[in-house]
């Protein structure tokens, strides 16, 4: 009966004897081991595993008999194909009526069970160790209370707090959910879904300071109870990174809308210019003609026109500036003087109730621009401050030498590294809102009542700046005033002193070359000249100009041609003329600089030019000083 109860059961069960024999076995320890039960019957531990195994077997076995009982171990050992197994082996002492002695045992194999056991260890050890190296904060959650139970040592780092700080908490009562009327509602999220993403959370570090991370989890079991880990990325560099590619954007954008606006600007006001030329030119002709040139009802008209068409030549001239095709003459400059010319005329501009302030640099560097510019900018700058004060303030004028740094030009791209002199412009009125801002320089953009204002102040002096190679940067917020910064490069060319200028005489018998494509101005030079005494031949081109230069029969003592032209420019007609003409004089004429002239519009030694528009008096003073110059 004995023999048919371990038969059926399926564990591997033995029987040894008190020689230690196996006298009963079952099918399931015969397999087992991996013989047959007539190879296995009546033989020792020592017959059939190495000795060192042998021996532990039998320690055990001889204890057993000794003190009786059961005992209970892990055992492992090698089967005949070589496979590992692991066995719990439970034995127990069994004692007959006739006074014999056996020990029963039964064995539980635990392989696979371990092996799952192990790679569950080897994966929490794995786990460990990226929670404990993890460059992201993990928060480790109770899914069902919300309480931490556990937290790596990044999020520790990267908060300030210790590991105590943390454990016990809810969630809520940490950033990114701290302080946040829907804490409660955001850990219900949590709860319920296998996956929650926030791009964009602050969390709260000990000191205060606020870090923009990325917060992630996941819900999963762990022995069988729900656990939300919580992946936690600090995205502080990334956030600052993609708020300076935002404004270094909103500067190239504005940059790029500048840049066509002055290009459509500066075609205008060349146009313009031309027009302007004939006008002022017709109408101070017929005012110089005295009485009898016009009835005197039509007198006034004509005092109506030239002062119509100054204001329409000082718009252009605002144009140009802003456009950066403004024929300049940029000498080494010291600001200090410009602010303290200016100071006489706004002492009497700016009104009572605004207090001008100037703090100025002892040993300002000198700034290479042009010094009836910078004292537009200045009184520009500081009409529109006194605008932005109308019940008062203070006006701050101020001049400093700055390095600019690598760091100061990576936040203000378009600048660049070096030593600067610093223009300092800054009131104490109402500021500006940011949408104001983005369209400040713009031509016409303007917030004064209509009639009030052109809208080309700033423009004009956003242009000036950019043309004297020098960047201008705005701060200003509502109720905080506003400051404008000009930064210009620095010179270490040495001051050249301008001599007094002569009035020059209008009238000569000499012959000039003109060549213009615009017939109006063309027609209006050629009149004005002859109207002096000069002998004016006439080309309507460069091809022209070249062809009569080119007969041995016309001879010229000075080429009078304007630089911007269809086909060749003023330019290339002169070049080609002193080919054969080596000594022939040159006078310029041109409504707004351009690349043929120089960089940026800054006047080449050498380089007579007539800016239009212009009056009859000063073409026949220029034509005067030019043949007489040589």
């Amino acid at each position: 009966m004995f023999s048919g109860i371990i038969e059926a059961l399926p564990n591997p069960i033995f029987v040894k004897d008190e020689g230690r024999r196996r006298v009963l076995l079952n099918d399931g320890y015969c397999k087992l081991l991996g013989f047959p039960r007539e190879q296995l019957l009546g033989k020792t531990d020592h017959d059939l595993f190495p000795k060192a195994e042998a021996d532990v077997i039998s320690s055990k076995d001889d204890e057993l008999f000794r003190s009786g009982g059961v005992s209970e171990s892990e055992e492992r050992f090698t089967g005949t194909q070589g496979q590992e197994h692991v066995l719990v082996e439970r034995k127990k002492l069994h004692v007959e009526p006739d006074g014999r002695r056996f020990l029963l045992g039964i064995l539980t194999d635990i392989t696979e069970r371990t092996k799952v056991e192990r790679a569950l260890e080897a994966s929490e050890t794995r786990y460990r160790r990226l929670f404990e190296a993890a460059k992201d904060g993990i928060l480790i959650l109770d899914a069902v209370s919300g309480k931490i139970v556990d937290v790596n040592p990044f999020l520790l780092e990267l908060t300030g707090y210790a590991r105590k700080d943390f454990l016990g908490l809810h969630v809520w009562e940490i950033g990114p959910f701290k302080d946040r009327a829907e804490s409660r509602a955001s850990f219900a999220d949590l709860q319920a879904k296998a996956y929650v993403r926030y791009d964009d959370l602050p969390l709260l570090g000990r000191d205060g300071r606020e870090i923009a991370v990325e917060f992630i989890s996941n819900v999963y079991a762990v022995d069988g109870q729900d656990v939300i880990q919580c992946n936690i990325r600090d995205i502080t560099a990334r956030k600052q990174a993609e708020k300076e590619r935002k404004v270094l954007e909103q500067q190239f954008h504005q940059s790029q809308r500048l840049e066509s606006v002055g290009r459509l600007a500066g075609g205008i006001a060349h146009d313009f210019n031309n027009l302007l030329t004939v006008i002022l030119s017709c109408a101070e002709t017929l005012n110089e003609a005295g009485a009898g040139a016009v009835a005197p009802e039509q007198a006034e008209l004509l005092d109506d026109i030239l002062i119509a068409g100054r204001r329409a030549e000082e718009l252009t001239r605002q144009l140009l500036a802003f456009a950066r095709k403004q024929v300049i003459a940029p000498v080494p400059l010291d600001l200090n003087g410009v602010v303290r010319e200016c100071e006489k005329l706004l002492h009497r501009s700016l009104g009572e109730d605004v207090e001008l302030v100037s703090t100025l640099h002892p040993e300002l560097w000198m700034a290479r621009c042009d010094a009836g510019q910078m004292e537009q900018v200045i009184l520009n700058l500081a009409i529109n401050a006194r605008d932005a004060m109308p019940r008062g303030g203070k006006l701050i004028i101020e001049t400093a030498n700055v390095e600019v740094d690598d760091e100061f030009v990576q936040q203000n791209r378009f600048m660049r590294a070096g030593p600067h002199v610093r223009l300092r412009v800054r009131d104490t009125g109402e500021g500006m809102a940011p949408e104001v801002k983005a369209h400040l320089f713009e031509p016409f953009f303007t917030t004064k009542p209509p009639g009030k204002g052109t809208g080309l102040g700033l423009a004009t002096v956003y242009g000036i700046v950019k043309q004297s190679e020098g960047s201008i940067l705005l701060e200003s917020d509502p109720d905080h005033g506003t400051t404008f910064d000009i930064y210009l490069p620095r010179t270490t060319d040495a001051v050249v002193a301008t001599p007094a200028t002569v009035p020059s005489a209008r009238r000569g018998t000499e012959t000039v070359l003109v060549v213009e494509d615009d017939p109006l101005v063309r027609k209006v030079t050629v009149r004005s000249l002859g109207a002096a005494g000069y002998r004016v031949i006439a080309a309507s081109n460069g091809r022209e100009a070249l062809e009569i230069a080119a007969s041995d029969e016309v001879s010229f003592d000075l080429l009078i041609t304007d630089l911007i032209m269809p086909g060749l420019n003023g330019l290339q007609v002169a070049d080609g003329i002193r080919k054969d003409r080596p000594g022939v004089r040159v006078l310029y004429m041109s409504g707004y600089a351009y690349d043929v002239i120089s960089k940026a519009g800054v006047i080449d030694p050498g380089i007579e030019i007539l800016r239009k528009p212009f009056s009859v008096t000063r073409l026949q003073e220029r034509v005067r000083k030019a043949l007489d110059s040589g």
